[in-house]
């Protein structure tokens, strides 16, 4: 059966689905990749010193961040006491697939030399 007007091309491609996937496949890729960009986003420092100085038990005022990167897994810095007292932490969480959510902060002393 011909329809008029319609090409056999264009009904072959639309009982296919191949002239559906280009525009969602696209729609797709370009999600995933706003996703995975929106997951890089880091904590401020500020919350960060917020956060550590509960764990810790100090004032924020007295810590400060240093040696900070993200990785895909957490947040990893430094955190300096006003005494010199210097601890290893890590961060996990408050991307956007965390809906911002994190995890309090897990800190190790370092060894002073």
């Amino acid at each position: 059966m011909r329809i008029k007007g319609v090409s056999t091309n264009y009904v072959r491609q639309m009982v296919t689905g191949t002239r559906l996937a280009k525009p969602f496949g696209i729609a797709f890729i370009v999600g995933v990749a706003g996703v995975l960009t929106a997951c890089q986003t880091t904590m401020p420092d500020s919350r960060l010193v917020s956060s550590t100085s509960g764990v810790l038990g100090i004032p924020p005022e007295d810590l400060t961040i240093s040696n900070r990167h993200s990785e895909s897994n957490g947040t990893y810095y430094i955190a300096t006491t006003r005494t010199g007292r210097k601890y290893a932490c890590v961060v996990t969480g408050g991307g956007v697939l965390a809906l911002g959510l994190s995890n309090p902060p897990r800190c190790n002393s370092v060894a002073q030399r």
